[in-house]
């Protein structure tokens, strides 16, 4: 399966957002517009790359069972926070599928924080 940093960003915004632990039905509306194996896919490409715990259960097959998410952990929380706002979301992402089609992790997170801190100087007048 392929990465998509949409979902990567809705996830993240979800389990920042929730309660308690989350469950694979907790995730309906992300998986309306995405499978329940890219779901379980990004949330364990999320957990190995130590943004968030939790785990998915998949049955011999390696269809996605259950999943549950406790949390954001620090790191998933700086990614967060550079992804977070729509317009610094969607010029990054505009400015990357125009420029090299597609980024790393760190780049996609370099370049929002790169445009919030752009965003920041204007509005504080420094250059």
């Amino acid at each position: 399966m392929k990465r998509d940093m949409d979902l990567v960003r809705d996830i993240l915004l979800k389990v920042e957002g929730a309660d308690d632990q989350l469950y694979l039905a907790s995730f309906s509306e992300e998986c309306e517009r995405w499978s329940r194996p890219m779901v379980a896919y990004h949330v364990e490409l999320l957990c190995s790359q130590g943004l968030i715990d939790g785990s998915v259960q998949r049955s011999g097959s390696g269809k996605p069972l259950e999943l549950t998410v406790s949390g954001l952990t620090w790191s998933g929380q700086d990614f967060l926070d550079a992804v977070r706002d729509r317009r610094v979301w969607d010029r990054a992402r505009e400015g990357i599928a125009k420029t090299v089609g597609s980024a790393t992790f760190d780049v996609v997170k370099a370049f929002c924080s790169a445009i919030a801190l752009q965003s920041l100087k204007n509005w504080a007048g420094i250059s």
